[in-house]
């Protein structure tokens, strides 16, 4: 297992530790500021896709969850998201 004993905030301080593209916090802020609802869609994990909306201002996430027992990743617990339809859980 990947994350097998990596826990929630260890995982937090490296995503902080990768730096965005250049121009990606200018061009959301432009996006917004036109009224824009920006949403990140990603097969990838909340925890990467919320840290991410918070950092440049994105209206929604959607990505699968990992499930965390006593501050732990359990990786082999995955919450996928299927099904989204127009409206729906936005």
């Amino acid at each position: 297992m990947l994350l097998k004993g990596v826990t929630a905030s260890e995982l937090l301080q490296t995503l902080e530790q990768i730096p965005l593209s250049v121009g990606a916090e200018f061009v959301t802020q432009k996006l917004k500021e036109r009224g824009h609802f920006l949403v990140i869609i990603s097969d990838s994990y909340t925890l990467a896709t919320k840290h991410l909306k918070e950092k440049l201002n994105f209206d929604w996430t959607i990505a699968n969850e990992l499930l965390i027992v006593d501050g732990f990743w359990r990786a082999m617990d995955v919450n996928i998201k299927k099904g989204y339809t127009k409206g729906r859980d936005i």
